[in-house]
Formats: C-alpha cells, sequence, structure tokens
C-alpha cells in the first residue's frame, strides 16, 4: 500500500509540474505576441525543453536583434546595423536592410575617396570609374527602402552621364551641359540622402560641396542650357560676314537673362568643290577634306539683351569650310 500511496503522490506531482509548466507557457507565448522578447525569452529560457520553447528562445533572439539594428540603423550606425543584419540571414526583411546599410557605407566610403583623390588632382575619368566601383553594384540590388533604391539608381546614372561627357572634347558645350547635368544629378542624390538617413551628417566639406551648393548648381545647369539653346537657333548654319582676309564676323544678340564669356573653337578645312553639294553633311566633308588649321576666340562679358558683332579670326585664307564650338563661362544673372 505505501508504494501504491508513493506513486500516486509522484504522478500527482507530475500532474502538478505539467500544469505549472503548461501554464508558464501559455504566459510566455502571450509576451511573445506582444513583442514583449526580452521578457518572454526569459521565460521560454526557465521552460527547457517543453513544447517548442527553444524554437521560441531562437526566435526571440532573432527579434531583439532586429530591433536593435533598426535602431543602429536609425541613429546612422549602418556598420553596425549591417553587421547584425546580415547575421541574421532571411529574417523577416533582413537581407534587403542589410543592402540598404551596404550602400550607405559605401557611398559615404566613395565620397570620402573621391575628395581625396580630388586632392590629388586625379584625373576625372579615374574619379568617375573608381566612383562607379563602390556603388555600381547597387543598380540591381535587392534593397528593402524603396526610397534608397531610386537615390542608388539616380546616383548611378549620374556617374554614367559624367562618364559619357568626358567622350566629348572640352571645347564643346555638349561636355559642359553633359558632364554639369550629371554632377546635378549626384548632389541632389547625396543632399537627399542627408536629409533622409544623415549621410556624413557631420562632415562639413560635404555639406558645403553637396547641400548648401545645390541650389547653385541647379541654377547653373538651368543658365548653361538657355545660353546654348540660344546660341544654337542664332548660330549653327550661319553664313559668315567677311570683314577682310584674316577676319569674319557673325552676329549675335543674347535673348537670354544671363551675362556671360563664350570662348569659340574654330578648325578650317580645304574640301575639294565637287563635294560642295545640298546633301553634303558637315561630317562627311570634314573627313574627305584637308585640315588646314584652328582659331580660338574669346568674347567677355555679354551682356543680356545686347547685340555682339563677334569677329573670328581666321589664320589662313585658303579655307572651303569649317566647324566650330564654344564654351560658356563666368556666368551671371
Amino acid at each position: 500500500m505505501k508504494k501504491i500511496a508513493a506513486l500516486i503522490l509522484a504522478l500527482s506531482m507530475i500532474f502538478v509540474m505539467c500544469g505549472c509548466a503548461s501554464s508558464d507557457y501559455k504566459k510566455a507565448v502571450a509576451l511573445y505576441n506582444e513583442k514583449n522578447y526580452e521578457a518572454a525569452k526569459e521565460s521560454f529560457i526557465a521552460l527547457g525543453s517543453f513544447e517548442n520553447s527553444e524554437e521560441f528562445v531562437a526566435s526571440c533572439d532573432a527579434n531583439i536583434n532586429y530591433a536593435k539594428a533598426i535602431a543602429l540603423f536609425e541613429a546612422g550606425s549602418y556598420v553596425e546595423a549591417a553587421e547584425i543584419f546580415e547575421g541574421l540571414g532571411e529574417f523577416k526583411d533582413s537581407a534587403g536592410r542589410a543592402v540598404d546599410c551596404e550602400f550607405l557605407i559605401d557611398i559615404e566610403a566613395s565620397i570620402i575617396n573621391r575628395r581625396a583623390q580630388n586632392a590629388k588632382n586625379t584625373d576625372y575619368t579615374t574619379l568617375t570609374n573608381t566612383e562607379l566601383s563602390y556603388v555600381g553594384k547597387y543598380e540591381s540590388a535587392a534593397f528593402h527602402d524603396a526610397s534608397l533604391k531610386k537615390y542608388a539608381k539616380a546616383y548611378i546614372k549620374g556617374l554614367n552621364d559624367q562618364k559619357d561627357a568626358l567622350k566629348i572634347p572640352t571645347y564643346k558645350s555638349e561636355h559642359q551641359i553633359a558632364w554639369s547635368s550629371g554632377k546635378l544629378e549626384r548632389m541632389e542624390v547625396l543632399s537627399g540622402l542627408y536629409h533622409d538617413f544623415g549621410l556624413l551628417k557631420d562632415d562639413h566639406e560635404f555639406i558645403a560641396t553637396y547641400v548648401s551648393d545645390l541650389d547653385h548648381q541647379r541654377n547653373y545647369v538651368e543658365a548653361l542650357k538657355a545660353i546654348d539653346k540660344d546660341l544654337h537657333e542664332q548660330l549653327d548654319d550661319i553664313g559668315f560676314d567677311y570683314v577682310d582676309r584674316y577676319y569674319f564676323s557673325a552676329t549675335y544678340k543674347n535673348n537670354t537673362k544671363y551675362d556671360f564669356d563664350l570662348t569659340f573653337q574654330f578648325t578650317f578645312y580645304n574640301v575639294d568643290s565637287k563635294l560642295l553639294t545640298e546633301d553634303a553633311t558637315i561630317e562627311s566633308l570634314i573627313s574627305q577634306g584637308t585640315r588646314l588649321d584652328d582659331s580660338t576666340n574669346y568674347y567677355d562679358a555679354i551682356k543680356s539683351g545686347s547685340t555682339t558683332i563677334l569677329k573670328f579670326y581666321q589664320p589662313v585664307s585658303n579655307w572651303t569650310i569649317c566647324e566650330f564650338f564654344w564654351t560658356i563661362s563666368d556666368i551671371t544673372e
């Protein structure tokens, strides 16, 4: 009888313990559902291997680390946040958030490196290619934040636009506009990242270069395009007036609201007169002609609303056609 009584007592204790564990488990699950992961984790640890408590402990850890990483990201600690998100693997949207962090880390490193290279007078091709080596990989990356994805694409486009600008000779206004427009695209992204994500928020040189100067760059690109359009409308395909054997001229009225300086670059060719047909293009004529000489002409302070006789020096008298381009500088409104 004593053995039977002891057995009944032992079984009763087991049932009581199971009942307590079941109750504690329910409380722990409730804490978990309330997203009180710290308290839930402690409760599940106390439960040992009861039910799937061990799995809940792992899930609590993941949620705690996830929240910590988000807090670090929002504080601008992208390196620390990236390490945690990467460690979480595919938990929730950690993979995408890790990409967000990595992009911000790399674009920051890219700007700092560009500044250092600028100080060494590094050529623009190297500067642009180096930046693309930092951020080009993000063009098709799986971001979590849609705005960061948009910023990445815009920045890469700006770099590629500047890279394409480098293929155009610097004495052409097309080079000026393409390079300056690409710079504006980059500045708009960097200013947005500064305001939205605190990129280099304590770097005064960065702020002065890319944030505070943004409106000036916008106005500069707008002015370049307006002046260039006005020049093209009046000087493309014009018939020059001869002044004497050394000079010829053209009339230009500044219809823009800007004052500016102009530099003209002329290249003179001698072409067989038989090739001078209505269907001939300047490109085909140049390719078949003989290059004779070049001439550079400068004009200072062309005032808004003024009419200027542009007088160009011709170093040779036996030219048949000339190719000319201009660059614009010292713009004021």
